[in-house]
């Protein structure tokens, strides 16, 4: 499916080249930005609880962004 972007496309020529680094963006963003959008839609959820930790000093944002990085990859790569 992916490679139909690339259908008539002749890269010995200036568009085609053109066509082809806009469809390698097009695929490439597309799988990048929809992931980002969960993880955007998520972090309004835990602004209250990391609020209220800071707040208690329990930790600062550099440790609790590092702990919600070292969760999500132990979840993906048990996930895999």
């Amino acid at each position: 499916m992916a490679g139909l972007c690339f259908v008539g496309t002749d890269l010995h020529t200036q568009s085609g080249v053109v066509a082809t680094k806009g469809a390698l963006f097009l695929l490439v963003s597309e799988n990048v930005f929809t992931p980002m959008y969960s993880v955007l839609a998520l972090f309004p959820t835990e602004l209250p609880l990391f609020l209220r930790e800071y707040k208690a000093g329990l930790y600062g944002p550099v440790a609790f962004y590092f702990s919600k990085v070292l969760a999500m990859v132990t979840l993906f790569i048990f996930a895999v």
